[in-house]
């Protein structure tokens, strides 16, 4: 039973790891000098994808935020109390984007097993080794994975505060029979950088959801 989670990790991770074949603990004494390269990395992995998700979450808020600034130029033209009610302090409303209630996160068979996993040998460490630091080890590299998971429940929360703001734009202005020029066309580009953000963290999530893929990020 103890040497099935560390199977799935080296499954998940694609590390080859001699003499697991025989689940004895004589086999397990066998792989002593294998934490410092897998747990080193799950960390590099784990801290690339985090560190891509916050740079992209960051680029496209910017960019969404630029472009309710123009609907709110658009809308002014027609209604100025309309736009004042709004849009508000809007930079403030990006700068900690929130949705009411609680964002659905989507469930990530691999990150899941990974964390479950983690946490089985934070809890039994000696399993692989006496001698060695190795509950350190294994306590970093679950913060880590649990950083990474917490960073795509922010991005979902994200998806759902932009969605939001999509549907008070949407309701604001289907209240114009007649909208300025411009105005439309504004309101279809806010649509674009929302569909290519939920595309991009769709992403992140495929490759956390593939080991090969999320092998490849890690490397580029």
């Amino acid at each position: 039973m103890t040497a099935r989670p560390l199977l799935i990790l080296v499954v998940l991770f694609g590390l080859s790891v001699p003499c697991l074949a025989q689940e004895t603990p004589s086999s397990l004494d066998k792989i002593t000098n294998f934490p410092d390269k897998f747990f080193a990395q799950i960390n590099k992995k784990a801290a690339s994808l985090e560190s891509g998700l916050n740079r992209q979450t960051e680029k496209y808020l910017q960019r969404l935020l630029k472009k309710e600034k123009k609907i709110k130029r658009k809308l002014q033209k027609q209604d100025s109390a309309a736009a004042a009610e709004l849009f508000g302090d809007i930079d403030s409303l990006y700068a900690s984007p929130t949705a009411p209630g609680n964002a659905k996160s989507q469930y990530l068979p691999h990150l899941d097993t990974l964390k479950t996993s983690l946490s089985f040998l934070e809890q039994n460490s000696d399993v692989i080794g006496k001698g060695k630091d190795i509950q350190g080890k294994v306590q970093n590299s679950l913060q880590q994975v649990k950083q990474l998971q917490s960073r795509l429940q922010d991005a979902e929360q994200v998806k759902a505060f932009v969605k939001q703001r999509r549907e008070q734009i949407k309701q604001k202005l289907s209240q114009y029979v007649k909208l300025p020029k411009g105005l439309s066309k504004a309101y279809t580009d806010f649509n674009k950088e929302l569909y290519y953000y939920s595309q991009q963290v769709q992403e992140y999530k495929e490759m956390l959801n593939d080991p090969d893929k999320l092998t490849r990020k890690a490397l580029d």
